[in-house]
């Protein structure tokens, strides 16, 4: 696949985190601990490393679609 075992399952959760922010009306907060990150601030960095934006930005992008 190209990927290490971590940088997969990290890119796994990333994918999941962006169709919970599509769908769901839970806080960055909440999906950030429901990927099993005890700190929002680490997720949102690893989210905006992913996707070049952060949770919030792409929350409000994907509203005004």
């Amino acid at each position: 696949t190209g990927y290490t075992i971590l940088s997969y399952h990290t890119k796994l959760r990333m994918n999941y985190a962006k169709r919970l922010i599509k769908t769901t009306s839970n806080s960055i907060d909440e999906i950030s601990r429901m990927l099993g990150y005890t700190d929002a601030l680490y997720f949102s960095r690893v989210f905006k490393k992913n996707f070049g934006m952060s949770p919030q930005t792409f929350r409000k992008k994907d509203n005004k679609s």
